[in-house]
């Protein structure tokens, strides 16, 4: 039986990862942090392991052993990369979660930049050749594109993934409780900007879990964008999570930029963002399940753990964003002007 280590395996990517491996044929250590909850139980293929803060080479040589892969959902820097590759004589193969957001279109433009520099335009369906921003410690794109060429000094297969806005179970920042905090608190009608047209590619973790399965059957070097096989707008969005727990909502949608944050969703985009995912297909990659399948049980979960706690609470990270994504006496302002 091959053996996996997976950083990060209490959050949405580790979790799933650790878990899609185990149910084939592989034994996985999951490392979490020790002050945090352990999501789903051992079942005779997954064993814990706390991290009190080490790095992770004194991780590995903790844990002892070799391991067929090490993936690391968790890794944000050059110094990340430094620490893994100082223990690749123990690892067969590693797997390193990086970010679309790494790519600039012609003009220099990406994410980051983008409400100072106005919104990045690239094709429809932005393959992995796409330049990038340059590598550094300014931004978290930067960042993870200095990750990247760390780990091209790799002498064992390294797989570098670039998901989109990702979306899973243990996810503290779940785009999707946008609209279901709405629905759950009653505010059944959403004014969306753009005309609720705007796309922004989702990536389900379950979708890329089964990518890296595919890929670890037979390892190789490779950087491969990893999203779902629908890209929908908003307004599909929506429907596909009020579809998820049996409710509607009244999309009223407006032409141009929000009002504030009236009309603002976590997939607001001023022109479509869509990844081209052939590559990652050329290995043989189903593609992962359509959204509206993968949604279902990631929204039965969120609602489990809102009922449980709070909806802040359960997703504190909306807060770190520093501006309100739920005021309803805005938004309420803005539908009587339009009554």
């Amino acid at each position: 039986m091959r053996k996996a280590l997976v950083f990060g395996g209490a959050g949405q990517i580790g979790g799933a990862v650790a878990q899609h491996l185990a149910r084939t044929d592989w034994h996985i250590t999951s490392v979490t942090r020790e002050n945090r909850p352990l999501p789903y139980a051992e079942n005779g293929r997954i064993t814990w392991f706390k991290d009190p803060g080490k790095n992770r080479a004194d991780i590995i040589s903790d844990i002892g052993g070799t391991f067929d892969a090490v993936v690391d959902p968790t890794a944000y820097d050059a110094q990340d990369s430094a620490d893994l590759l100082t223990s690749e004589a123990k690892i067969g193969a590693i797997v390193s979660i990086s970010s679309s957001s790494v790519y600039a279109d012609s003009d220099g433009r990406s994410l980051d930049e983008a409400q100072n520099t106005g919104f990045p335009e690239f094709p429809v369906g932005i393959p992995e050749t796409t330049a990038t921003v340059k590598p550094g410690p300014e931004t978290y794109s930067t960042r993870k594109v200095a990750m990247e060429q760390a780990l091209e000094k790799a002498k064992i297969p390294v797989l570098i993934l670039r998901p989109c806005a990702i979306y899973g179970t243990y996810a503290r920042e779940l785009r999707e409780a946008w609209i279901l905090r709405r629905l759950a608190e009653n505010r059944q009608v959403l004014p969306i900007s753009h005309k609720a047209e705007s796309i922004f590619h989702t990536s389900s973790t379950s979708g890329i879990a089964s990518l890296i399965d595919c890929a670890l059957r037979d390892p190789k070097s490779a950087t491969l964008n990893v999203a779902d096989p629908d890209a929908l707008s908003v307004k599909g969005l929506i429907k596909a999570v009020c579809d998820a727990v049996s409710t509607t909502a009244e999309i009223l949608p407006f032409p141009g930029e929000p009002e504030g944050m009236v009309g603002r969703t976590p997939w607001t985009v001023a022109r479509p963002y869509v990844l081209d995912t052939s590559r990652a297909r050329a290995l043989g990659w189903h593609g992962g399940e359509p959204y509206a399948e993968a949604v279902t049980s990631v929204c039965a979960w969120a609602m489990e753990q809102a009922s449980e706690t709070s909806w802040d609470a359960a997703f504190p990270l909306y807060k770190a964003y520093g501006v309100n994504m739920f005021d309803y006496a805005a938004e309420d302002q803005f539908l009587a002007e339009q009554a």
